[in-house]
């Protein structure tokens, strides 16, 4: 609403009064936790979001570093460009630059027409095509040119703003990001929408391209483009089931993997993980979880996923019989790095070569010699 005001250059106080209005009982409906007390419980968020860092920082592993409470800036925007798709990526640089192009073209123009005293509103006339007089032919070629149509710099300029208002927070000082991309997630909605508008310029582009093709086949243009485009991401999204959370794209691995966390939310320990525990693990056995969830691991006891009979502190002290490592680099301590490092793995759960779960027996087996 405030874009379309500036976009038509006048003051609509109903506008602001409505973004007043709508924003707080909207950012309240989205988030359950807040229902049974919204104004209470809001204002407590608000207020302690200053001290955040100070209260008790996540740690994070980045560019081959931890970080506690000091993640660098650029994180967000980093972690964008290595686990978004490159064919999103591809469409949002194509949205982005024709939007503005287009949007810097229409401001050059209402400048010079208004200087000259004409209206900068006015559309020039369209010449109707020699064969108009027919109707199937007209039909046809209003829709080659809608086909041809590039997006309007307004709704990029929209998505483009909402974006950078939920990648700004995280950008400032004290909103420090971790875990991936879950703190802006909305920006990331923002993102697709606009990935949509590069997608729409693309239609355009080819079907400029191949004006020439029947109608027939021309309509077909954005279903090829869209099957081209979706295809690489559904081959690599089955092939990484159930761990595309982990998920990096090429310009991650050019960069290095061993850069960035590997997982964050405990998926590596899918159904299938537990039943190969319950194969490998020993009757009665005991288990230490290292940069994992226990929580994770006492829940899939009671719901008969993993055997009641492995036992877990405080009813198992050491030494251990197994240990389960999560490879979450954030939370590793010595004896995470030790093991991530020089332990005998006794099984891995996770993309080859990537895994996101290791087990190891004992610590004197696992680092026997190191």
């Amino acid at each position: 609403m405030l874009i379309h005001n500036l976009r038509y250059r006048r003051f609509d106080w109903r506008i602001y009064l409505m973004m007043a209005l709508l924003g707080p009982p909207v950012y309240v409906l989205v988030q359950p936790i807040l229902w049974h007390h919204p104004i209470a419980t809001t204002l407590d968020r608000l207020a302690g979001l200053g001290g955040m860092v100070e209260s008790g920082p996540i740690p994070l592993y980045y560019l081959g570093e931890v970080h506690y409470g000091d993640t660098p800036w650029h994180y967000p925007l980093v972690m964008t460009l290595v686990t978004f798709p490159l064919p999103i990526l591809a469409l949002l640089a194509l949205a982005a630059g024709a939007g503005l192009r287009r949007w810097w073209g229409r401001a050059a123009r209402y400048a010079t027409t208004t200087a000259a005293g004409g209206d900068a509103e006015a559309r020039p006339s369209i010449s109707p095509p020699a064969y108009s007089g027919v109707a199937i032919a007209a039909a046809i070629e209003a829709r080659r040119r809608r086909l041809s149509e590039t997006p309007r710099s307004e709704w990029v300029f929209t998505f483009l703003v909402s974006a950078a208002v939920s990648f700004g927070i995280v950008l400032l000082p004290k909103a420090q990001a971790y875990d991936g991309l879950r703190l802006i997630l909305p920006g990331v909605v923002s993102l697709v929408l606009l990935s949509s508008l590069g997608f729409s310029r693309l239609v355009a582009w080819s079907v400029v391209r191949v004006g020439w093709l029947p109608w027939r086949y021309l309509s077909r243009v954005p279903a090829v483009l869209l099957f081209a485009l979706l295809l690489p991401g559904a081959f690599s999204t089955l092939a990484r089931h159930p761990w595309q959370l982990s998920h990096y794209n090429l310009l991650g691995a050019a960069v290095g993997l061993d850069q960035f966390e590997t997982a964050y939310w405990c998926e590596g320990l899918s159904r299938a993980a537990a039943a190969d525990l319950n194969r490998r693990l020993k009757q009665d056995a005991t288990l230490w979880v290292v940069a994992g969830s226990w929580d994770q691991i006492r829940y899939y006891q009671e719901q008969g996923w993993l055997r009641r009979d492995i036992l877990l502190p405080p009813e198992a002290q050491p030494p251990f019989d197994y240990h389960l490592l999560q490879v979450r680099q954030g939370m590793f301590q010595r004896l995470g790095w030790e093991l991530y490092r020089h332990g005998k793995r006794v099984a891995e759960y996770g993309p080859p070569g990537r895994p996101v779960y290791i087990l190891y027996g004992s610590l004197e087996e696992a680092l026997r010699g190191s």
